[in-house]
Parts: C-alpha cells; structure tokens; sequence
C-alpha cells in the first residue's frame, strides 16, 4: 500500500515538473541564449603594403644613402612609355615591398611598446605607401590604434532569438562601449560565429537587420611620411611621440556605439537629374587613364 502511495507520488511529480516547464517554454524568450566569451588572444595588427615610389638607378647612384632608400622601387633603366613603366614596376617591386613589411612590423612593434601599460589600445593596423603619393616620391606610413576589446577576437559570439537592442548592449558592453539608438524596430535576433571580433559582430548584425552604426572615440590615426625624417631614430622617436598625442586625445572621449535606422526611401528623381546621373554613371565607368611617362627627376 505504502509502496503504490509513493509511486502516485513521483508519477505526479514528473506531471508538476512536465506541466511547468511547458508553461516556461510558452513564455516570450524563453530559450533565447546569448554568448560572448571573453577575449583569449591580443589584438593582431594588420599589415599592408601598398604602392610604393620608383626611382631610377642610374639617379641613385649620385645620392646619398638614406636609411629609407630600401623603400624604392628601384627600376635599372627608364622604360619609354606608361605601360613599360607599369610592368617594370611590378617586375622590380620586390625588395621594396619586403623591406616596407619589415619596417612595418618595426613600427607595430614600437607602437606595441608604447602602449604597454594603456589597458584600452592597440594598434589594429600599420599601412606604408598608397597609390596618391606614389608619383610624387613620397612614403607615408598610417598607423590605426583601436580600442583593444572592439578589436580582439573572440572564441565565439552566439545570440538565438535575443532582442536586437539587447544584442547591442549586450555587445558594446563586452567591448567597454556606451551603447544608443534611436527609435527602431527590434527583432529576435540569432547568429553565431567563432573566432570572431565584436566589432564584425556588430557590423554583421546590423547590416543583417538593416540598421546604420556609428562609432566614437574607438580608433585614432597617426599618419607621417617618412622622407621627412633623416634618420630613423628620428622617425621613431616622433611615432611614439604620436602614439602618446592620439592615446591623450582617445581618452578624452567615452567609446560609443550609435546604432541609427535606414535613411527614408529617397524621392524619384526628375528626368533632368535622372539624365545628369547617367550621365555621372558612364564617366565612373569608363577606363582608367593610363600611368603618366616619369618626368625628369622622378
């Protein structure tokens, strides 16, 4: 008899146990999971090379050496027109490539030092040369700092039918940011990635769910061009100099994401302005005018 008794009563614990937890999974967001594991690796800086200036031998063996010299394209004769130019250059590229990612590390390396004790920054990406300052000899070197947790990568970042606005106060905390929007929609939203920065998370959730994002105060740039210094001593006693000026200026700022719905659908254009922007259209695509012959002195 006792025996039964004790049967029916576990029988109808399992019930209660069945009964209440079909009540919980009917509930709004139950089931919702939401993960952002803290970060396990430090922020990897980006290097890139870019286009770099040529200088002809012949010229280069009047000058004087300079410590930044093994930045040139240096070409062995001068070609007779732009596409001779153009395949010489990518021909003898090169040396000068590896030794502007040489210097590159060098610089992600002294920058790294003097951020050592700020708990915030990191340089997220180092650039020497671009296609602008190519032709007029120079080599400016850009160094990006960015705010270490936006940029970190994480071992995974998961969200399953979570709220788009606690997905967003859930990721700019994690990251050290102030988190605003505007009046928007807010749907469930589900995603997950591993090894992934918050600010990828960020950016490929917003765009998902057809929101626009703003950040502040979470990068500063330090541009110089380095023909400007005569050694390199001085190129690098002015970058950590630099590093020092943009951590000051960073901190003068609270880090913010601002999250902001789609611009209105604009009005149709008017057949005037309509033939203005085909017109517009075609000059973008038509070919790019080719590489100039070197002047004298190039």
């Amino acid at each position: 008899m006792t025996a039964n008794r004790n049967t029916h009563c576990v029988l109808a614990g399992l019930k209660a146990a069945a009964l209440v937890l079909a009540c919980l999974a009917a509930l709004p967001g139950c089931g919702r999971r939401k993960v952002v594991e803290d970060t396990t690796t430090s922020v990897q800086a980006r290097i890139q090379v870019e286009q770099l200036p040529y200088a002809f031998q012949s010229e280069m063996l009047h000058a004087g050496r300079t410590w930044h010299e093994d930045l040139l394209v240096v070409l062995p004769a001068r070609p007779k027109n732009a596409e001779e130019l153009k395949a010489a250059v990518v021909e003898h590229r090169g040396p000068a490539r590896t030794a502007a990612e040489g210097l590159a590390r060098d610089i992600d390396h002294a920058c790294g030092q003097a951020l050592e004790k700020e708990e915030h920054w990191s340089v997220v990406n180092v650039a020497v040369g671009d296609s602008v300052s190519r032709h007029k000899g120079l080599i400016p070197v850009r160094v990006d700092l960015g705010l270490r947790a936006l940029y970190a990568y994480r071992p995974e970042i998961a969200f399953q039918d979570v709220p788009f606005d606690r997905v967003m106060t859930t990721l700019a905390t994690q990251a050290g940011m102030r988190h605003g929007q505007g009046k928007l929609n807010n749907p469930l939203v589900s995603w997950r990635r591993r090894n992934v920065t918050t600010l990828d998370a960020i950016d490929a959730i917003t765009d998902a769910h057809g929101f626009k994002r703003r950040y502040v105060g979470v990068t500063a740039r330090i541009t110089l061009q380095v023909r400007e210094f005569e050694t390199r001593e001085a190129f690098f006693k002015t970058l950590a100099a630099e590093t020092e000026k943009a951590v000051a200026n960073l901190a003068r700022d609270v880090p913010a994401v601002l999250i902001l719905p789609n611009p209105k659908t604009p009005k149709p254009d008017t057949p005037e302005a309509a033939e203005k922007k085909e017109e517009a259209k075609k000059k973008d695509e038509a070919p790019p005018a080719p590489l100039p012959e070197p002047d004298e002195g190039e």
